[in-house]
């Protein structure tokens, strides 16, 4: 159903209860861009869309002044990976083009503002969305004095929580996630929040699910109180600073959209999906190398878990296309799912030198390192205990495994001493691929010269080790 049905439909209602203009609140969500983002072409082109919306907000203006027309949504933006400043950016862009279109329509500036609402995404960093969701009332005001308006704006603010922070793998995570969206939303002065449930990824949200999102609102609402102060985050100098910040640097890119046609052009010509593909490639390399780790993903996965069931594919062809943070991983976790399943199970054998005091705390990164892959650590009893002294032991206990990968853990000084002659060892036994696990520094070339194949320690491309790492176990589009 499009704006104008909806809206129709609506307004029979109204007329229905028999209600007079004054009494009627709400909004029609007319929102071409966004529509034009999260969806593609449509059959009604975007700039005839606009038009329709802007008259059918002049009718509305007359004689229902509580109810607005067109909302500003950040959330197509912001799915496809933008960043908290341009996501403002973009909502200023937005909001300047149908202010346009809406004096077109007749309506004065005061009249026009009154006729939007705006709509942004919180995230799981806190500090962040709370200045972020300070900072849109900031640059909105900025934006009417510009245009204008006389007296103070009252914009609505709405903000929903991001889906692109959630994830399929281990989906109760998501209950933490959506908790510090909210908490952080409701801190930042929004007016109203939505609450997405944590199986919202999954096929069918549950009952539960839906109940847990409503529960998370009334438990921040009533036992945080939440709702009882004004400005919780006035008078923090952290997040005042925080806030000028985001407010400026956001100003700033909004001149830069504007200087390079608004947001309608930069949507239809491919710029502005060029610029939030910068952004996310920053974000994607940071949670490849899990300095943005993503807990029970990319940081203590449950390699026992059931697969999920996943929500139907949107067939539609966005200009910007949505994306989640978690997505690499759990591309690899189904890989190998699907290989555990036809009987062939990836995994790498730990072969740990030294007592258990000595190798325990690698041996631990590096089950942790390939479990985000879906590749299971295994070893013997002797080496979760004692761990191997002699590289023979290791190298038969390796091929008797049947791991086509085999690690290397321990602490530096035993390298020093031990680690060539068992890589040697391990390379010899048949297995395809040799790591260490820690950054070898000076001994890299040794190491290398001995049979070492890849280096694991914190800064690599975790995403990029384990596409090969499946590769070399047999399963089938481990590597890009």
């Amino acid at each position: 159903m499009g704006v104008e049905a909806a809206a129709a439909a609506l307004e029979a209602l109204w007329d229905a209860q028999g209600l007079d203009g004054a009494a009627c609140s709400g909004g029609f969500g007319a929102d071409p861009f966004a529509t034009l983002a999260a969806e593609g072409q449509a059959d009604v082109p975007v700039g005839e869309a606009l038009t329709r919306a802007a008259a059918l907000a002049a009718r509305t203006a007359g004689v229902r002044p509580r109810v607005r027309t067109m909302t500003v949504s950040s959330l197509p933006v912001v799915e496809s990976g933008a960043s908290e400043v341009l996501e403002l950016a973009v909502v200023l862009s937005t909001g300047a083009a149908y202010l346009r279109e809406l004096s077109a329509a007749g309506l004065d500036v005061d009249s026009a503002f009154a006729q939007i609402e705006v709509e942004l995404a919180a995230d799981t960093d806190v500090f962040v969305t709370i200045a972020k969701v300070r900072a849109a009332r900031r640059v909105w005001a900025a934006l009417a004095t510009a245009c204008g308006a006389g007296g103070v704006v009252a914009t609505p603010f709405s903000v929903r929580t991001a889906r692109r922070m959630l994830t399929t793998r281990d989906p109760w995570v998501n209950l933490l996630r959506i908790t510090a969206a909210t908490f952080a939303a409701g801190v930042g002065g929004a007016d109203s929040v939505t609450t997405d449930s944590y199986d919202a990824l999954l096929a069918g949200s549950s009952d539960l699910g839906r109940r847990m999102a409503r529960n998370t609102q009334l438990l921040l609402l009533e036992e945080s109180s939440l709702g009882r102060v004004l400005d919780p985050a006035g008078g923090s100098a952290f997040l005042e600073e925080l806030t000028e910040q985001v407010a400026q640097a956001a100003w700033g890119v909004f001149q830069q959209l504007e200087n390079s046609g608004g947001i309608g052009t930069m949507l239809v010509d491919g710029t502005l999906a060029a610029r939030v593909a910068d952004e996310r490639d920053r974000v994607v390399a940071q949670v490849a190398t899990r300095r943005r780790p993503i807990t029970g993903v990319s940081e203590f996965p449950d390699l026992d878990e059931a697969a999920p069931e996943r929500a139907p594919v949107d067939p539609r062809t966005p200009l910007l296309v949505p994306v989640r943070w978690a997505e690499g991983f759990e591309d690899l976790r189904d890989r190998a799912d699907a290989a555990r399943d036809a009987g062939r199970e990836p995994t790498v054998f730990l072969g740990t030198l030294g007592p258990v005091a000595v190798h325990t705390a690698r041996a631990t990164f590096t089950r942790n390192f390939f479990a985000a892959g879906g590749i299971r650590a295994v070893t013997t009893e002797r080496g979760e205990t004692t761990g191997y002294d002699d590289p023979a032991e290791l190298a038969a206990d390796a091929a008797a495994s049947g791991a086509a990968l085999a690690c290397v853990c321990s602490s530096d000084s035993v390298y020093s001493e031990r680690a060539a002659e068992a890589v040697a060892a391990l390379s010899a036994s048949g297995v395809r691929r040799v790591y260490l696990a820690g950054s070898p520094g000076d001994e890299r070339d040794r190491l290398s010269a001995a049979g070492v194949d890849e280096f694991i320690h914190i800064g690599v491309d975790v995403l990029d080790v384990l596409r090969r790492a499946l590769q070399e176990c047999g399963v089938e589009g481990g590597a890009r």
